[in-house]
């Protein structure tokens, strides 16, 4: 498997712009913008690597428990 796939990655950034916070995508050092499919596709995160979520804003616990789901939601 190739990792985040364009299908998991569109639901993401769907569910990202979603929530009110700016929410954030990290990985091998790298910070990804969750809402936007081209920052978060050149992550280029391999399949059951761990990435790291966090938001600042309004709804930030809301949301990075929404992502955190969501991600699960794809293994």
């Amino acid at each position: 498997n190739k990792g985040l796939q364009s299908r998991a990655v569109s639901q993401l950034v769907k569910k990202a712009m979603s929530l009110q916070s700016n929410i954030f995508i990290i990985y091998n050092g790298n910070k990804a913008d969750a809402k936007s499919l081209i920052n978060v596709m050149a992550l280029k995160v391999p399949n059951g690597a761990t990435i790291t979520i966090s938001a600042l804003g309004n709804d930030e616990a809301l949301a990075v428990d929404e992502m955190v789901k969501l991600v699960a939601s794809f293994e």
